[in-house]
């Protein structure tokens, strides 16, 4: 059978959904939460009912045999939880087979243990012990784990009947019970005549007693008859008594009665509610009071204005500050400036971009050369002596020869210009006459170097005027007569009366809230005593009363009739308690008056419990004489249990038989597999295991009698499965439920989950070339994108879900 398409009218988060699975290798490729899962769980619930009571799932699957024939399973919900299950045919027709009929030997527990190859059934290995693996192992592929589970039970039951040896088993205590009970059947024959006898005589006197009881029972009944007329004669009287009071003219009812006392608790708690709620009210208006005096707006405006401003104009004191202090650095920086120049005056300089350049023009590419000479020509010959005079320790020659260096670049500073050429240039920027060209050139550096710090003394003293302003505006701001030395404390001071204004404030609005809510609480409290008057005034007009010591006379008077009414009936059922008899009951109140005697009914109940004490002595000793006989049961007794032990005795072996039975088939079943199908499926596994471990390991091995196998290596080492490495044991797995598929008569698809996600890549290549050479239908669940590209290669048509 191949699976064609997967149609889904409803299941979970499906609606209306039709899968084509065109070809024999599908690999159906969906993103984690896709409905992978969700579809092997349809396929499962189709074929075999669904699990959830959901009355709207149902769907289908088409599938196609060897033949080309198609056949459609449906399955819906209707009446039941598993769902109807419907066959189709090509044309449409209902076929009236069963499903076991087009799928033989497949159920739930063949399909998720054959069929479904899940990364569930493979990560489950890794937490078992070694025995726990062989039996995986072994029930997971060979379908056997059932019969052999079923085995085990009965065996258990077997030998919870009947042990060879054994004494608890029920069986064996069973025929211990037996040989007991005929033991003791032996004894009581031997005891029987004498027991006869005395049950005879107890007989007797059991009737004689039974007589006795008679006729005593009728004296006493006379005797009681006239105790209870005395007994209840102040009942009777009392009884009398109540019912001659009169009825009151006013009858309140025992609504009315219960509702007067309740509006009269509910006043009682008004009255003391709105005694507290005065008393909050005085104690709100003494704290109102008692609180100091609140700052007005304007002061309030200006002590805010005062500590929220106060960090800008501290920010702006420290800006005036660090301007004045840079304006001293600045004027130092102009007066050494000036003083290299001495005869000049910087201000009344005039020397531009244009002045620059037309020095620039007079300063000759020769007097440039010359003025750089000098220092070279003169510097060399002096820094040599420096330093030998250094190397010997000569350091007054050393010394000499630094000092005479800068000398010598005066002297060539000084020197005087040729021909006269700066003179105009000296006359129009306002520069000293008769100086050389190294002296201008020095004088516009230094003219710019000064023009620099003019302008950072002028940014300086605009940025000292600005905070100057703004510390002034904040002063005046203020609005004080003088202003404190320590402005810092006053300003500190002034946030901390600012706080305690606010809290002062926020008390006052608290108390005029409280004081709010209990003027409109003490309201409603009124309103609610004024109705309570009105509801108390209902009931007096009621019963015609004004006052409200009327209406209590009235209520009293109720009280005493009501209780009058109750004592009677009181009285009744007491009277009908101790006199349950109408007639006795009448006879009694009729001659409640009349005093008997019942000393001579007495005295024969007297004489008759006399003799009834000697019977019941005879019939006592008499009993204890049987009983001692009947120690251990009468002899019918112990038939009866005889013939109950052995009714359960045979129940029993017919039991153990239908166990022994079962048992004796389940192996002959066992060895039928072992000795027809086990072969057969474990040269198949054989076969694919090498293929998939690459000829690494060459045999497997299954006892017979054994829930085992056994690897053989290709070096001629054999491995327990717990002995292989992870993903040898799995390639073992799927080596195991392959070969196991291959021995069913009807093919049929197999469903691989993400079984391939934690093998190697060697490993997974070997797995697609094993698939590939498969003549069966493979249906393969991935979440994987590299899996997915894999199985394409392999020819595996891609279906997204």
């Amino acid at each position: 059978m191949i699976l064609r398409e997967i149609i889904i009218g409803q299941y979970k988060q499906f609606k209306n959904r039709r899968i084509a699975l065109n070809g024999d290798r599908v690999v159906l490729f969906g993103h984690n939460e896709a409905g992978k899962s969700t579809i092997l769980s349809f396929i499962e619930s189709v074929l075999f009912g669904f699990k959830e009571a959901q009355s709207q799932y149902h769907g289908a699957l088409v599938f196609m045999d060897e033949d080309e024939r198609q056949w459609t399973i449906e399955r819906k919900q209707i009446r039941n939880k598993r769902g109807e299950l419907t066959i189709l045919e090509a044309d449409g027709k209902t076929y009236t087979g069963e499903l076991a009929d087009l799928l033989p030997d497949l159920d739930r527990n063949s399909f998720t243990a054959m069929f479904h190859i899940s990364l569930d059934s493979l990560q489950q290995m890794n937490h078992m012990d070694a025995a726990e693996l062989k039996r995986y192992l072994f029930h997971s592929t060979s379908g056997t784990k059932q019969l052999f589970d079923y085995e085990e039970t009965l065996r258990k039951k077997r030998e919870l009947l009947y042990k060879a040896r054994g004494t608890t088993p029920l069986i064996n205590a069973r025929e211990k019970e037996l040989g007991i009970l005929l033991e003791k059947k032996r004894e009581q024959e031997s005891e029987r005549l004498t027991y006869d006898a005395v049950c005879q005589s107890e007989d007797s006197l059991r009737q004689k007693l039974l007589e006795l009881e008679e006729q005593r029972e009728q004296v006493r009944e006379t005797v009681k008859l006239e105790e209870k007329v005395v007994t209840v004669r102040p009942l009777l009287l009392e009884w009398l008594a109540e019912k001659e009071k009169p009825e009151p003219k006013t009858l309140v009812s025992v609504q009315d009665q219960e509702a007067i006392g309740r509006i009269r608790e509910a006043s009682l708690e008004v009255n003391r509610e709105l005694a507290r709620i005065d008393a909050d009210l005085s104690h709100i208006d003494s704290s109102l009071d008692a609180l100091p005096p609140l700052w007005g707006k304007e002061r309030m405006r200006k002590a805010r204005y005062a500590t929220t401003n106060f960090a800008t104009f501290t920010s702006k004191q420290e800006q005036a500050e660090d301007a004045e202090a840079e304006l001293n650095v600045l004027k130092h920086e102009k007066a050494q400036i000036q003083q290299e120049f001495k005869t000049e005056e910087f201000p009344a300089l005039q020397i531009g971009r244009y002045e620059e350049e037309r020095f620039h023009e007079l300063y000759t590419k020769k007097d440039r050369e010359a003025s750089a000479q000098l220092p070279v020509l003169t510097g060399i010959p002096l820094f040599l002596l420096a330093l030998v005079a250094t190397v010997f320790g000569q350091w007054i020659i050393a010394a000499l020869s630094v000092l005479v260096y800068p000398i010598i670049l005066a002297l060539g500073r000084n020197k005087k210009p040729r021909g006269g050429r700066f003179t105009e240039w000296a006359g129009i920027v306002g520069a000293t006459n008769g100086k050389d060209a190294s002296y201008y050139r020095l004088l516009i550096d230094a003219y710019k170097e000064w023009q620099g710090v003019k302008k950072r003394e002028d940014r300086a003293i605009d940025q000292l005027r600005k905070a100057t302003a703004e510390m002034d505006d904040y002063l005046a701001n203020l609005e004080i007569e003088h202003i404190p030395d320590d402005l810092h404390g006053f300003i500190a001071g002034l946030n901390i009366d600012l706080q305690t204004q606010d809290k002062l404030r926020l008390k006052r609005d608290q108390l005029l809230l409280d004081r709010q809510t209990l003027a409109q609480k003490q309201q409603s409290t009124l309103q609610e005593q004024q109705v309570l008057k009105n509801e108390e005034q209902a009931i007096y007009a009621t019963y015609h009363l004004e006052h409200s010591e009327e209406f209590d006379q009235a209520m009293e008077a109720t009280i005493v009739f009501l209780h009058a009414k109750e004592a009677i009936a009181a009285l009744d059922i007491k009277l009908a308690s101790m006199i349950p008899d109408k007639k006795d009951l009448e006879y009694a109140i009729t001659h409640v008056h009349e005093r008997e005697s019942i000393e001579e009914h007495k005295e024969v109940l007297h004489k008759l419990q006399k003799e009834h004490t000697t019977l019941l002595e005879a019939l006592t000793e008499t009993r204890a004489q049987r009983q001692k006989l009947e120690q251990d049961g009468t002899y019918e007794d112990t038939l009866r249990e005889i013939a109950r032990c052995e009714a359960d005795l045979a129940d029993l072996t017919r039991k153990w038989a239908v166990y022994e039975a079962a048992i004796k088939m389940i192996e002959e079943v066992k060895h039928m597999y072992e000795t027809d199908k086990q072969p057969q499926a474990v040269k198949r596994a054989i076969h694919h295991f090498r293929a998939l471990t690459d000829n690494r390991y060459v045999s497997i091995y299954a006892p017979i009698g054994e829930n085992r196998f056994i690897v053989e290596r290709h070096d001629g080492k054999r491995f327990d499965p717990i002995e292989l490495s992870r993903g040898t044991m799995e390639m073992l797995y799927i080596a195991l439920r392959f070969a196991h598929m291959e021995t069913r008569q009807t093919p049929f698809p197999v469903f691989i989950d993400e079984a391939l996600v934690n093998m190697d890549m060697g490993r997974r290549q070997q797995m697609w070339e094993f698939l590939h050479k498969q003549q069966k239908q493979l249906l393969f669940f991935t979440c994987h994108e590299a899996i997915r590209d894999e199985a394409q290669k392999k020819d595996f048509r891609m279906v997204g879900l």
